[in-house]
């Protein structure tokens, strides 16, 4: 993505390309390798990713592979440890995508999740008019958490993922 220009002509970045940011319960970096290691640890030890079948191995390859379309950030609480990450691909079908999100122990129930959204909402508007996000069919808390955000589920995906295992296309209008 190109940079852009303001009013003035003055280059400007495009959506998700500061290193940091601050939000109303969290902030959010640019995902170090090291921190990459460590989340996927947890990652792999956790759904949805422990019942897909996931490797630490593939969860860091992802984590860490080149990809300009692809924004990964750690996600902290208070301090210097990560409570999670979200990567988010943009642009993807005229908004932003939301690859994954997890929260780590500390992070759930602050907040956070909220925040990311309407983070990713300000960060997208107004050049976009969609947010999504694949959940897997099992996974009732990401179903709920996206529902009470304001996504709509789209469509099932059979089989995307792992055999008898379906992923559902959710999207929120922006």
């Amino acid at each position: 993505m190109k940079n852009r220009a303001d009013a003035e002509g003055q280059p400007r970045s495009g959506p998700f390309d500061a290193a940091s940011y601050e939000l109303e319960s969290c902030s959010l970096e640019v995902l170090q390798v090291h921190e990459a290691e460590e989340a996927s640890r947890f990652l792999a030890a956790m759904d949805p990713w422990l019942t897909l079948n996931y490797t630490r191995e593939q969860l860091l390859c992802y984590l860490v592979r080149p990809d300009s379309s692809l924004k990964r950030f750690s996600i902290r609480a208070t301090g210097d440890d990560p409570v999670g990450i979200v990567c988010l691909r943009y642009p993807w079908l005229l908004g932003a995508y939301i690859e994954t999100v997890a929260l780590f122990g500390a992070g759930t129930g602050r907040g956070i999740g909220r925040a990311l959204i309407q983070w990713i909402e300000d960060q997208t508007r107004p050049a976009s008019r969609n947010i999504w996000a694949l959940v897997s069919s099992f996974n009732v808390p990401a179903r709920g958490f996206y529902t009470h955000m304001g996504f709509e589920e789209i469509a099932p995906l059979t089989d995307l993922v792992k055999h008898g295992c379906d992923e559902i296309l959710v999207r929120k209008r922006i």
